[in-house]
């Protein structure tokens, strides 16, 4: 880095015998960092304890932070899931309501079958019989003269009235009615609107069952999603809520927040410091040789424990007199 301005031409010139004179004016100081071992004394390795804490505790506040919104996600994909089924179910059922109406249609359009008259009915059956149309026209005017024979004879009136009455085509027997095909007619279309009615009832309490069915899931996706992950304590054996563990450093082991408030308010009542786990020494029982992997109570717990402030001040003041020595004045 140039401190100072400096013309290179003048420091270049070959004539000029006192440019080593330049640098007997200049003066500088070099500042480098002292390379010493790092401290190993007690606070400093406590203070380094303090910020791994630190930073332990930032990371499970941003898992649990992270835990939550993948909760908040999984419960909306599952709300989109039941809504893509709502909304098949829905399609599905439309598409069948449209075949249905389509069904209908057709029906209602389908022309009635033709019925034959009994005159073309008679007439056909006597043309089945073998009688060709001459040969009955024939009998038709021979008939007609012996009737009209007849009628100027009084004897034969019954004989008239005999073939008279065998000449006429059998339309009573043989045709139907326009009175009994409008009745056919109206028993049909009666039949077809109860049925479309039934349906129309049942479609209605499909649709109802099927919202009913989607609300309950829901429900119940909604209920498991807010639901809590739940553990038993091992010391009042009582089952609690997630949120209500408390963990000690080194053995990992846990316990609700209310049994390890108690002992560590019962351990600092006694003085003792640093505060055992409680799981470890009941698990230790007088075995000596496994006290010593005891794991202890860290700080962060007992501050947030919640217990007295005079409890707290005690369990400070044995904080420090691990450091150092107390003096306590006598006066106050």
């Amino acid at each position: 880095m140039d401190l100072f301005q400096v013309d290179q031409e003048i420091i270049n010139d070959p004539s000029l015998e006192w440019t080593a004179q330049l640098f007997g004016q200049l003066s500088y100081h070099l500042l480098a960092p002292l390379r010493v071992p790092e401290p190993l004394d007690e606070y400093a390795l406590n203070m380094r304890i303090l910020g791994a804490d630190h930073k332990r505790n930032s990371a499970e506040e941003k898992l649990k932070t992270l835990e939550a919104e993948a909760r908040v996600l999984r419960t909306q994909v599952l709300d989109k899931e039941q809504e893509v089924a709502r909304l098949n179910l829905n399609a599905q059922r439309k598409q069948d309501e449209v075949q249905r109406l389509k069904t209908q249609l057709a029906r209602a359009f389908r022309p009635p079958p033709k019925e034959q008259s009994g005159f073309s009915s008679w007439f056909l059956g006597r043309s089945q019989a073998g009688e060709s149309p001459s040969t009955s026209s024939k009998h038709k005017g021979k008939g007609l003269e012996d009737s009209v024979g007849r009628l100027v004879n009084p004897a034969g009136r019954e004989e008239n009235g005999i073939s008279l009455r065998s000449s006429r085509p059998p339309t009573a027997q043989t045709s139907v009615s326009p009175k009994a095909v409008g009745s056919l007619a109206r028993q049909r279309t009666a039949s077809e609107e109860e049925e479309a009615r039934s349906l129309e009832v049942a479609f209605r309490l499909q649709q109802q069952f099927d919202d009913e069915t989607i609300q309950l899931s829901l429900a119940e996706a909604l209920a498991r999603s807010m639901e809590q992950p739940q553990f038993e304590c091992r010391i009042c054996m009582e089952t609690c809520s997630d949120e209500d563990i408390a963990w000690v450093d080194g053995c990992e082991h846990s316990c609700c927040r209310e049994c390890m408030r108690g002992d560590i308010q019962s351990k600092i009542e006694e003085r003792r410091y640093p505060i055992p786990c409680p799981l470890c020494v009941a698990g230790a029982g007088g075995n000596h040789e496994q006290q010593h992997g005891i794991g202890t109570i860290p700080a962060w717990v007992v501050e947030t424990i919640g217990i007295s402030p005079e409890l707290f001040n005690i369990y400070t003041e044995m904080q420090l007199a691990e450091h150092s020595i107390m003096i306590d004045c006598r006066g106050c």
